[in-house]
């Protein structure tokens, strides 16, 4: 799980949801919301199943992975931000599936800016992928 300034949780559910393929959940002291549903759109494009920690970046975004679901239910990328899901990257886009697919690891918060989306998917598809620091915001 990600914790933000507020000592809000966020975290990710490999089952449940209307499509019972996971959520994207808050926990704090206004209780327990979900925030996405995965398969809530046609095919399940928007994702499903993530089994990954999601990331906060510093300015409250979160990103995670969904092992499948996608274009070619590879997994996805996704970001939350101001409310919105957004996926953001599909896997086994690539010729081949050269960009890899089923993502299971967590983003990386380890840039800010316009740079943070593009290691979001590096980190997702790489093994070797360390995170330095943890997924708390600092207060």
């Amino acid at each position: 799980m990600a914790e933000d300034a507020a000592g809000n949780l966020y975290g990710t559910t490999y089952f449940g949801g209307n499509a019972n393929d996971g959520v994207v959940f808050k926990f704090g002291t206004g209780g327990y919301s979900v925030l996405h549903q995965f398969c809530s759109q046609g095919g399940c494009t928007d994702g499903s199943e993530p089994a990954a920690a999601v990331t906060l970046d510093a300015a409250g975004d979160i990103f995670g992975t969904a092992g499948r679901g996608g274009d070619g239910n590879y997994g996805v990328v996704f970001e939350i931000a101001n409310g919105r899901y957004k996926r953001v990257y599909s896997f086994c886009a690539a010729n081949g599936c050269s960009d890899g697919g089923y993502p299971l690891r967590h983003t990386c918060a380890r840039r800010e800016g316009p740079h943070l989306r593009h290691h979001a998917i590096w980190a997702a598809r790489t093994a070797s992928a360390k995170c330095t620091g943890s997924n708390r915001r600092k207060r």
